[in-house]
């Protein structure tokens, strides 16, 4: 499975303290094995598209309809405005 970082959703990443970058990240890669880990919400009205909370972020990804390519597409604080 192809996994794929947004540059929006790197910017993010860059304002979050490091020891909570470690955790995210490895969730972001724990996506490759299981695109549909428990705890993660479909985005109501937008087919494919997920959020996942992780140490008080959400991961914003969408999974590509053959469930082969994943892509984060933002990193998002829950009171943060999104760079998008």
């Amino acid at each position: 499975m192809k996994l794929a970082l947004t540059y929006s959703a790197w910017l993010e990443m860059r304002q979050i303290p490091v020891s909570t970058t470690r955790e995210i990240g490895q969730a972001i890669l724990d996506l490759k094995r299981d695109p549909h880990p428990v705890g993660r919400d479909e985005v109501p009205g937008q087919r494919g598209c997920f959020r996942l909370p992780v140490e008080g972020f959400w991961v914003l990804y969408h999974v590509g309809a053959a469930e082969d390519a994943i892509t984060v597409l933002g990193v998002l604080g829950e009171r943060s405005p999104t760079l998008h």
